[in-house]
């Protein structure tokens, strides 16, 4: 019987197409709820064929830093075209408001659920202001919020795990993890108290500090007899 609370979601990183649906095999042979394809890495794919492929649930996003903002915004239109199941778009997206606001619409038309998500690479807010964001997630129209922050204490990453038990009071699922080598066990910890997924590089050769391979997590989930 499952247990864990979660999902678990594998990132689909293979710049080539084919390699792409490689990946995707791969994660449903292992045993994830649904992959996310990283635009900003599968640079040569056909996305209709990607998102197409197999039954399992896709999330597709594009993150800031290989493409300009105005190619990363005309790529999430055409996604948003091809209705994937879901979309991950930046609350403080770069060309602003009304681009955010827009995709969102467009997301909601077509029935496309909408994670609005917020990084910050550098450090952890205040408890007060991440919270303050989700709020804000959840007015523009949002169905799930995601906090990415990075964790230089062991005191940030209670902060980050605590705003899981908070939003699930407010009924509104939330994305929340710690990134960095430090904040690598809340990868592992979120979905257990609630929080709405986990990512896991589906390659072990593609791993970001902090990130638990597809494999290993779920082995680590039945170890823990959650799966």
């Amino acid at each position: 019987m499952r247990r864990l609370l979660g999902k678990i979601c594998g990132i689909v990183l293979s710049r080539e197409e084919e390699g792409a649906l490689q990946e995707i095999d791969i994660a449903v042979d292992q045993g994830a709820d649904l992959v996310e394809l990283r635009l900003d890495s599968i640079l040569k794919a056909d996305l209709s064929r990607l998102i197409q492929y197999q039954t399992i649930p896709k999330i597709v996003t594009d993150l800031a830093g290989i493409r300009s903002d105005e190619e990363r915004t005309t790529n999430l239109k055409r996604a948003i075209s091809l209705s994937p199941d879901y979309i991950d778009i930046n609350f403080d997206f770069q060309l602003g408001e009304n681009v955010r606001d827009e995709l969102i619409s467009l997301a909601k038309d077509q029935q496309i659920k909408v994670i609005c998500s917020f990084h910050d690479y550098d450090r952890t807010p205040s408890e007060s202001t991440m919270l303050s964001i989700i709020s804000q997630m959840k007015a523009i129209g949002a169905d799930i919020g995601k906090i990415a922050v990075e964790a230089n204490s062991l005191n940030d990453c209670r902060t980050v795990l605590n705003l899981i038990h908070k939003s699930v009071e407010k009924e509104f699922p939330i994305i929340a993890f710690a990134t960095g080598e430090l904040g690598s066990f809340t990868r592992l910890v979120g979905p257990i108290l609630g929080s709405f997924l986990t990512y896991a590089p589906i390659s072990s050769e593609k791993i970001a500090l902090g990130q638990i391979p597809l494999e290993k997590l779920v082995s680590i989930y039945k170890t823990l007899n959650l799966l």
